[in-house]
């Protein structure tokens, strides 16, 4: 990662850019502190994705791979029309 000023940052905007544009990281420093960190807007891939979300302790994980059938789960029988219940939910407004 490279390390950039406020102030260089500011003159030479269009040149990080690019750098940026190119995949890289850059972070910025205000009296040799790090307040920022800029970096390529392309969507991250899935697996980059959970680990940015394990580091920010959004997400966990998973230990094992989910089984097969996860997602074949037969869905839940409704004998409810829908129309009805909001009727009855709304009245007559």
């Amino acid at each position: 990662m490279r390390q950039v000023t406020v102030t260089e940052l500011k003159n030479k905007l269009s040149a990080y850019l690019r750098l940026v544009k190119k995949g890289h990281t850059l972070e910025v420093l205000e009296r040799s502190v790090p307040v920022a960190r800029i970096e390529p807007a392309a969507a991250p891939s899935g697996a980059a994705l959970i680990e940015q979300l394990a580091r920010e302790g959004i997400a966990v994980p998973a230990r094992t791979r989910p089984r097969k059938d996860f997602f074949k789960k037969p869905p839940l029988p409704c004998t409810a029309d829908a129309a009805k219940v909001l009727i009855e939910e709304r009245g007559t407004r």
